[in-house]
Parts: C-alpha cells; sequence; structure tokens
C-alpha cells in the first residue's frame, strides 16, 4: 500500500479526477483520512489517500465520488470524511 495528498481544496469532480489519475497507473483507491498540512507556514486540511498496488495492466472501473445521501440502491465501496472545498464532508465512492 502507499498514500498519496490530494489538496482539500477540491471539489468532487476534482478529488474524482485524482483518485482515477492515480489508479490508472494500476492501483485502488482503499480509504481516506484528513490531516493537517502545515507547510507554508498556513494550517490547512488535507485528504491522505491510501492505494493498494494492483498487477500490471488491472484498472478499476472509473469511480463515482457523491456526497454521502444513503439513499442509493447499491452499498458504497467506501464511505467517509473527506475535505472538499474546504470543508470536511462525507461523502461515498462507488464504481
Amino acid at each position: 500500500m502507499y498514500f498519496r495528498i490530494i489538496p482539500g481544496n477540491l471539489d468532487l469532480a476534482g478529488i474524482r479526477d485524482r483518485i482515477s489519475d492515480e489508479e490508472l497507473g494500476a492501483s485502488r483507491f482503499v480509504e481516506s483520512k484528513m490531516a493537517q498540512d502545515k507547510e507554508s507556514g498556513a494550517t490547512k486540511m488535507v485528504n491522505v489517500v491510501k492505494f493498494v498496488p494492483l498487477a500490471p495492466g488491472q484498472i478499476p472501473p472509473d469511480p463515482t465520488v457523491t456526497l454521502a445521501s444513503g439513499q442509493s440502491a447499491t452499498p458504497p465501496e467506501w464511505r467517509g470524511v473527506m475535505v472538499v472545498k474546504g470543508e470536511a464532508v462525507v461523502i461515498e465512492l462507488r464504481r
């Protein structure tokens, strides 16, 4: 497993794009945790995202990242808190 930082100033589409881009390298999103990034003198919240490597050439289906609503017929692959446009919100990732 390995980790990547996704900035907390992105919108849902930006977060989805960062996850998709990383997964193109034969890895799969596992989870995300919020953390403080104290670089540049200001404290900002970021998302520390965990990925697991897959076999070469294996690319998971594109994810869909939405605000959690609890109204979907299919359970999310992952549900948790991420920083979206500077605010902590509960999101769901589905495939």
